[in-house]
Order: structure tokens, then C-alpha cells, then sequence
């Protein structure tokens, strides 16, 4: 008798707003548009470029060095661990959802 309760307006705002963003997300796959695939290794040009920038900025995370250069963000956390080891970059902060590294003094 009388079954559950009624859904609080927030939540019934939250159950509409996903059902929209799936929606969206089937249009678009229906379309054709396809995820962009990044690359999981980093060509030597590339390196030269990131190690540029590095040495220029005053800090740097994986996360931006894959967005600039269209990688991995796991690639890039291997390529500044290596920069690391060869006493290139420092690291600041290393927790499990942050990794910031700064060039060697």
C-alpha cells in the first residue's frame, strides 16, 4: 500500500538532466563522431618540446602536458618520472589525484 516515496524536486532535476546527456551522447555517437584517440607514447620531437616548456614554466603536471600535446596523461606521468630520475624536475606534490613538478634548481 502506497508504494515509495516521491522524488524531492533536485533529484527528479538531476534524473532529467542525465537522461538529456545520454540522450546527447547517442546523437552523437549516431553521427559518427568518434572519441579522439591520443597517442600512449611520445615521439622525440615532442619530448624536445615538453622539455622546453618545462625548463620555461614554473610548474608543470601531467594532465597539462597532455592536453598541449594530444597524449596520454599516463604517457606524460612516465616521460616526467623519467625527467625526474635524470635530476631534470623536481617533484612538488605527489598524492594520488595530484602529480606537480617543477624544473631543477
Amino acid at each position: 500500500m502506497g508504494g515509495g516515496k516521491k522524488p524531492t524536486l533536485s533529484a527528479a532535476e538531476k534524473r532529467q538532466l542525465k537522461m538529456l546527456q545520454r540522450e546527447a551522447l547517442k546523437k552523437i555517437r549516431e553521427k559518427g563522431e568518434e572519441k579522439k584517440v591520443r597517442l600512449d607514447y611520445i615521439p622525440k620531437d615532442i619530448e624536445k618540446q615538453i622539455l622546453n616548456d618545462v625548463k620555461k614554466s614554473k610548474f608543470v603536471t601531467p594532465q597539462m602536458i597532455a592536453l598541449k600535446y594530444d597524449i596520454k596523461v599516463s604517457a606524460a606521468l612516465r616521460f616526467l618520472k623519467e625527467l625526474v630520475d635524470k635530476k631534470v624536475l623536481e617533484t612538488v606534490i605527489w598524492s594520488s589525484r595530484v602529480k606537480v613538478f617543477k624544473a631543477a634548481a
